[in-house]
């Protein structure tokens, strides 16, 4: 079993005013989402999917890893620009197409190093959140990061977030702007302070699901894998479901708060997206796909 070690993580105040505020209206879920792939000639791009068989739509973003505002229609992501290792955000309006550039004004060094994981909006304090990892001079470094948006630049910020600890995989609390970062570890951005809960298991991919605000993650540490709940509050742990063997490789995991399923790419040669009911633990094939996805997230519509 072969899981992603390595992440990054950034945090970004981001307010567009390029991109038209969406209006939300409840619907019957549409079970579509945004996904980045891998293309020929080693490029990105980030396109729409539905599960329902309508044609997906490809934007021009490159786009390795990426945060969406659902309440702007926006998606933002970092990208290198060149050899040089400057950095560039990009803000795509879904509506438009049309794409953005933000120039970092005050980039940390050795910024060329990073590797991201993905982005997450946090509407509680109008900010995204990316955890970072780089190798410089022999050595790891981990860390988080805030970036405020001011026009067309952004600055960097983490003076009160945690450095320096292998951050993994992390969620946001969409009610109260918790930062779930690594091993019960929480960020809360609206005090400034960092709270650890004991717990038992190490998660790979959490994902926050509104319904019950608990966290769902994979566990690598025992074969075969796990999907699991975890109370942020409390650290305890209650198992969902066993994953097949065919489940050799996990790409990327998202949450259907529609219809209250843990929706993940999971395969090897021909992965598939797969619907887990996180009430009894079934697993469903939702479709096949014909790439491999380097991030995904669910669109409400």
């Amino acid at each position: 079993m072969k899981a992603v070690n390595y992440i990054l993580f950034i945090s970004l105040v981001a307010f567009s005013l390029s991109c038209k505020k969406k209006d939300i209206v409840v619907k019957a879920c549409n079970n579509s989402f945004l996904a980045s792939k891998i293309v020929p000639g080693d490029s990105l791009e980030l396109i729409s999917v539905n599960v329902w068989g309508k044609k997906a739509t490809t934007y021009p973003l490159p786009s390795r890893f990426f945060g969406f505002n659902k309440n702007e229609n926006c998606v933002y992501s970092i990208r290198f620009k060149d050899t040089t290792g400057e950095i560039h955000l990009y803000r795509l309006d879904l509506e438009s197409k049309k794409i953005d550039t933000l120039t970092a004004i005050n980039t940390p060094e050795p910024f060329e190093s990073y590797i991201q994981w993905g982005f997450f909006y946090n509407d509680v304090v109008k900010k995204f959140y990316l955890s970072y990892f780089f190798y410089y001079y022999h050595s790891y470094m981990f860390g988080t990061r805030e970036v405020s948006i001011s026009g067309k630049t952004f600055t960097y910020d983490d003076t009160h977030l945690p450095a320096n600890r292998p951050l993994s995989f992390l969620s946001v609390n969409e009610f109260n702007g918790d930062v779930y970062l690594d091993q019960g570890a929480t960020f809360s951005p609206t005090t400034n302070t960092v709270r650890q809960t004991p717990v038992d298991l190490a998660l790979s991919y959490i994902i926050f699901n509104p319904n019950d605000t608990m966290l769902y993650g994979i566990s690598f540490q025992s074969s075969p894998t796990k999907l699991y709940k975890l109370n942020p509050n409390t650290g305890d742990t209650t198992l969902i479901t066993t994953l097949p063997s065919s489940f050799d490789r996990i790409y990327c995991t998202t949450f259907d708060a529609c219809n209250n399923q843990f929706v993940m790419q999971a395969g090897d040669s021909n992965p598939s997206l797969y619907w887990i009911n996180v009430k009894n633990g079934s697993i469903a094939k939702i479709a096949p796909t014909k790439e491999i996805y380097t991030n995904l997230t669910y669109i409400p519509e």
